[in-house]
Parts: C-alpha cells; sequence; structure tokens
C-alpha cells in the first residue's frame, strides 16, 4: 500500500469540476441518476455506488451540487489559489480490500492530515491491476474557513500505510508501488546501514543471554563480549551509550536504552551492579617527534624484520604493508621515491631506503611490480557490514546506469563529427566536379559551349554543395530531437523492467517534496504577483535551447551540450550561468512572462549584468522596464541617461 500527493496545477489554480469530471463523471454510467444508489449515513456522508463500479463517499449535500458547495467555501478565500488537496492510497495487485476498508482508510488520513471537518470526496478506481482510492480535499474549512498545509504529508501518508498493512495484512509495498519483503536491517536517512538497527540484529543475541541469566555475567564479561564486535559500553550524561567507527572514521554511538529497553542504565545496574568502565587498551607504539629521533625508532623497530622479509622470495606489497601496520606505520610515496611515517598521518617521516637499502622504489617496483597503496579495511564489524549497505548498493547500480548512458550518448552525432562530415562531402563533390572539368577540358576544343558548360557545372557544384550541408544539418538535427536526457533515459529504462532504473526513479519520486519551494539567488521575479503566462518561443529558439518542464511546476532550459541554463519557477526564474547571453536571454524570458515591472535579487554582479542586459535589449527595440527596487531604479535610469548622451555625442562628432 502506498500513499501519494498528487500534483498541483501549474498555474496555481486547481478545478474541484474538473477534477470531479475526472474521478466521477467519466466513469458514470447511463444508469446514474437511480434514487436507491445514494445513501446516507449516520455521521452524515453519503455514501454512493454507481453502475459502472465506481464507489463514492462525499460529506456534501448532493453529488450534483458538489462542486457548487466546494466553490462557494472556496469563494471565502480568495486569496487562495490552489484550494484543493489531492492524495490517492493504492493497494498492491495481491490486495482485495473491501469498499469500506477502502474508504475507511481515506478517512483516516484526511484525519493525519489535519482535513478533520473538512470537504471532501473519496472515489474508489478498479479499473487499474491496482485498486485505489482517489481523495479530493477543500483546504479551507467550511466553519472556521482556516486554511490546513499539510507538513511532512509524504511521511504521514507512508507511515499510516505501514500501520494499515500490519493491521489488515496486507502485502508491504515499497514508494515505487512493487511488493517487495521488508529489509531485514534497516537503513538511515541517507539510505546506509544505521547504527541503532546494526545493534540491535548484532548486539541483542550477544548480551541478551549475559543479562537475563539468573547468574548474570559481570561487567567485564559484557565488555568482553562486545569487544569482539568492536563495539565499547560507555558512560554518557546520566545514561549509556554503545560506541564504535564507522567506515568514514568518524565515531557513531546510540543510547543503550533505544537497542533494548533492558540495556537501560538502571536495568543494567540492577542485575550487575555499579558500572564499571572497561579497562583501557595499552597505548599502541608511538614515536617521537623530532625527526633524527624518529628514524632511530624506527631503524631499531623495523631494522631486522625488514631485513628477514628482503630475504624471502614470496614477498608482495600486502606482506610490506602489513608488516608497516603491525609497528603503527605506512609506507607512502613521497617525491621520487617512497617515506615511512606513522600510520595516522601526523609526524614526521624518513626515506624508506635508508631503514634498508631494499626498500628503495627502484628495487621494490622491479621486484614487487608498480606501487600498490595499502587495502583500506574499516576499522569495525559495523562498518564493515555498512560497505554493504543499501546506500552502497544503490552507488554501484547509478554508476553502472551513468556508464550505459554515456554510452548511448556517445552514440549521438557530435556537431564536430557534423563539420568533419559536411567538409568530406564537400571535397567529395569539388573532385568530382574537377574530373568533370578534366574531361571537358580534354574531349571539347574552346568555344562558347565549353564556356557555357563550365558554368553550368559551376552552378550545379553550388547547387550540390548546399543540398549536401541542408541534408547532413536536418539528419544531426533529427538525431538531436529524438536524444533522450538522463532523466527521460531512466525513465524509458524503468518502463522496460530495469531494476536499477526503476529504483532511481522511484527516488526521485521521494526526493521531489523536499526540494526548496523557490530559489533566491540570481532571480528575477515579478514586482507583483501575476498570473501565470507561457513563456514565449523566440528566445528559446533563438539561442537554441531545449526545454524541459518538470512535474513540480518548473521549466528548465538546457543548451545544445546538455548545460542548465535557466530555470523558470511559478513567479521568478533563476539563472545558473552570468556570462552576458545567458542574462539577456534570462531578462527577456522574464519580460515575456512577467511584463515591464521586475524585482532582482541575487549577487550585486548578477544585478549589473542584469541592468546592462536590459538596456541592450532596450536599444535593439525592446520595451522599457521598470524595476521595483528604488536604488537599483535609479541606478537603471542612470546608466540609461548616459547612454543616451553617449549616443548624442557621438552622432555630433559625425
Amino acid at each position: 500500500m502506498i500513499g501519494k500527493v498528487c500534483d498541483s496545477r501549474r498555474d496555481g489554480k486547481s478545478s474541484f469540476r474538473t477534477l470531479k469530471e475526472y474521478l466521477v463523471d467519466q466513469l458514470r454510467s447511463e444508469d446514474w441518476g437511480a434514487g436507491d444508489q445514494e445513501v446516507l449515513v449516520q455521521d452524515g456522508t453519503v455514501f454512493a455506488h454507481t453502475a459502472s463500479g465506481v464507489t463514492l463517499e462525499h460529506n456534501g449535500f448532493d453529488l450534483d451540487t458538489l462542486v457548487q458547495e466546494f466553490e462557494s467555501v472556496a469563494a471565502m478565500k480568495p486569496k487562495v489559489e490552489d484550494p484543493i488537496y489531492h492524495f490517492v492510497l493504492s493497494w498492491s495487485e495481491q490486495d482485495n480490500p473491501s469498499d469500506q476498508q477502502m474508504l475507511g482508510s481515506a478517512r483516516e488520513a484526511m484525519k493525519r492530515l489535519g482535513f478533520e471537518g473538512h470537504q471532501y470526496l473519496s472515489a474508489i478506481h478498479r479499473d487499474t491491476d491496482s485498486p485505489h482510492v482517489h481523495v479530493a480535499v477543500n483546504r479551507i474549512h467550511p466553519d472556521s474557513f482556516k486554511v490546513v498545509n499539510p507538513y511532512r504529508d509524504h511521511y504521514t501518508l507512508r507511515t499510516l500505510a505501514n500501520e494499515l498493512e500490519e493491521h489488515y495484512g496486507w502485502v508491504p509495498t515499497r514508494q515505487s508501488g512493487k511488493p517487495e519483503a521488508q529489509p531485514a536491517q534497516q537503513a538511515d536517512a541517507h539510505g546506509d546501514l544505521s547504527f541503532e538497527q546494526w545493534c540491535k540484529s548484532k548486539v541483542v543475541p550477544l548480551m541478551a543471554p549475559l543479562v537475563g541469566v539468573e547468574r548474570p555475567a559481570s561487567w567485564a564479561d559484557i565488555h568482553k563480549s562486545l569487544n569482539a564486535l568492536d563495539v565499547e559500553l560507555i558512560e554518557y550524561g546520566k545514561g549509556l551509550v554503545f560506541r564504535t567507527v564507522s567506515d568514514t572514521g568518524t565515531a557513531v554511538a546510540v543510547k543503550a536504552s533505544a537497542v533494548h529497553e533492558g540495556f537501560s542504565k538502571p536495568n543494567l545496574e540492577r542485575a550487575l551492579g555499579t558500572f564499571e568502565a572497561a579497562l583501557k587498551a595499552p597505548k599502541a607504539q608511538s614515536y617521537p617527534d623530532e625527526p633524527q629521533a624518529f628514524a632511530v625508532a624506527v631503524k631499531g623497530a623495523l631494522n631486522e624484520r625488514v631485513a628477514r622479509w628482503a630475504g624471502r622470495t614470496r614477498s608482495d606489497w600486502t606482506s610490506l604493508h602489513r608488516l608497516m601496520g603491525e609497528n603503527g606505520l605506512q609506507l607512502t610515496p613521497y617525491g621520487q621515491g617512497l617515506a615511512i611515517s606513522p600510520a595516522d598521518g601526523h609526524g614526521p617521516r624518513m626515506a624508506a631506503s635508508k631503514l634498508h637499502r631494499s626498500l628503495a622504489k627502484g628495487k621494490l617496483e622491479a621486484r614487487l611490480g608498480p606501487y600498490q597503496p595499502p587495502e583500506v579495511v574499516p576499522g569495525s564489524a559495523y562498518a564493515r557490514d555498512r560497505q554493504v549497505s543499501l546506500r552502497r548498493a544503490s552507488t554501484d547500480a547509478s554508476a553502472l546506469l551513468r556508464e550505459r548512458y554515456a554510452a548511448y550518448r556517445a552514440e549521438m552525432p557530435t556537431y564536430g563529427k557534423l563539420r568533419q562530415n559536411i567538409s568530406l562531402s564537400i571535397r567529395e563533390i569539388r573532385r568530382e566536379t574537377r574530373q568533370e572539368i578534366k574531361e571537358m577540358y580534354d574531349s571539347m576544343p574552346p568555344s562558347a559551349v565549353r564556356t557555357a558548360y563550365l558554368q553550368e557545372l559551376r552552378w550545379q557544384q553550388t547547387r550540390q554543395i548546399l543540398g549536401e550541408r541542408l541534408r547532413l544539418i536536418q539528419q544531426y538535427n533529427a538525431q538531436h530531437e529524438h536524444a533522450l536526457g538522463w532523466r527521460q533515459w531512466i525513465e524509458e529504462q524503468a518502463k522496460l523492467d530495469d531494476a536499477n532504473a526503476i529504483e532511481l526513479a522511484a527516488s526521485w519520486h521521494a526526493n521531489r517534496h523536499h526540494q526548496e519551494a523557490h530559489s533566491r539567488a540570481n532571480s528575477v521575479a515579478p514586482a507583483q504577483p501575476g498570473s501565470f503566462i507561457e513563456l514565449a518561443q523566440s528566445v528559446e529558439a533563438l539561442l537554441g535551447w531545449e526545454r524541459r518542464p518538470r512535474r513540480n511546476g518548473r521549466t528548465d532550459f538546457y543548451s545544445q551540450k546538455g548545460e542548465l541554463m535557466v530555470t523558470q519557477l511559478r513567479n521568478s526564474a533563476k539563472t545558473h550561468r552570468l556570462d552576458d547571453v545567458t542574462v539577456a536571454a534570462t531578462m527577456q524570458l522574464a519580460i515575456d512572462t512577467y511584463g515591464r515591472e521586475l524585482r532582482l535579487t541575487g549577487s550585486d554582479e548578477f544585478k549589473q549584468r542584469a541592468i546592462d542586459a536590459l538596456l541592450k535589449l532596450e536599444s535593439q527595440g525592446g520595451p522599457r522596464v521598470r524595476l521595483s527596487d528604488q536604488d537599483l531604479q535609479q541606478r537603471l535610469e542612470k546608466q540609461r541617461a548616459e547612454e543616451v548622451a553617449q549616443r548624442r555625442s557621438s552622432r555630433r562628432m559625425r
């Protein structure tokens, strides 16, 4: 079971009438209208079932007047542009929920989202493999006229879906909509294996027998058992925490009581007595910070062992790095050779050849092959398990998709290849023309006929060159017109049931609700909010930009090289480059979309470039623009006056 919040209209003016037509009227049968099909329930809701199989529920007076009821309440808040909230609850193909269960789930979802007492219409659709219920809610309360904006609605619906699946025994379903068994190890917010869930699966089975027996073990036994998992139990504040090292080298910790309620400090002390910290292990071998003393200490520790290692016939880089690591040292490239330094990377270093002549880089590479760095092994059991977590697998899958997409784009013709093909075609046409001219000179004497024939050959060559160039350009444009961008390609692969593409597309859908509503940097917006106007196509066609609308109402403009240039929002436009051409194009788009009164926000460099672009467009016949910011407007008028004076002085000098 999944819960999905449907996208709003791009113009911010959702129509309940249009939505009702989609939910109900298109699936109505000719038998609709019989008086016994609508049943008034005790709580005031109306339950109806059409002959075509659509089951409805609403809390209005009548279905035919429901649109007017919604619109009359919405009219009390005219400033609310989008009063309709539309979401869908969908079940797995393997589930067969009853109508009452689906409608009850919809009512519970509205209650969780804060829409209790609001006008609503629920419609059950069973025309697809997955039964689902659409719910349209008026965000404006009919009595208090308060407007509800659900917070974290995506997570609310997901939590409710998990609870209902567990309550009714429905098939667990991922956000992407495909059934999947619940993972044994839970991932954190980034997709990695969380330390808390890892402790529940590893630490709890290890500690529970030690704490639950009649004669419990001592604190020393607890610390010894945890040490096998590279985990330590320490005091923190008034409680206890489990702590270890992650694969990133940073320490991670979790409250012991969060792992299991029996591991809280009072419960453990009740069973084992007052808390006793683990005995600290002896510190690793340390070396002096003075270079000469460091060299003496290293020679004393490794001179004989390196000599024995050098005398072996079966030695490799791994055994050499292991020898260094056992003594708290590392062997790394430095300059033209190799150097020995402390394992933590802090402290002095010495040339490896000074320890033993067999450690010179040239001799080692002649014997063992090119230098190989030491293998980095995660420092704890949790870190090793984390290496194979969901995020790592997702990263590998994403890299594989990137390689496949790069191969797909490599098959597309490039502009350089187009010019090369045009050049080769022109050379071939000219070669054929020269051959014809040579044959004509050999076979025809000088005459007016030969002169006319020569002229015809030149015209024929020109026509062939122009025609071939046009043909190649049209072929190039046709191939690039159907070339898919990264997201479009992923969606096509997902339609072909590619598992990696399905996972990536599902993550995009989940993250779409967490994007920032507006970006304030380098943006231009209308001084006063206005209605949505479709962007002009002139600049897009002039610069060759590709327009890519998005489901969240934004529109991205990409260059021919696939670079993101401008993002157009509902009431603003953001430029991603500060060159003169892009800024000028952004200003033109803003004028076409929002009118002649604009507001500039962003860096001073962007504002100045925007003013220069506006004046340039004005000099080319564009409209005069007014800026809402008084300082920027004064700067614009000052530069406009300076340019007018400069043009007048240049005309006088002529």
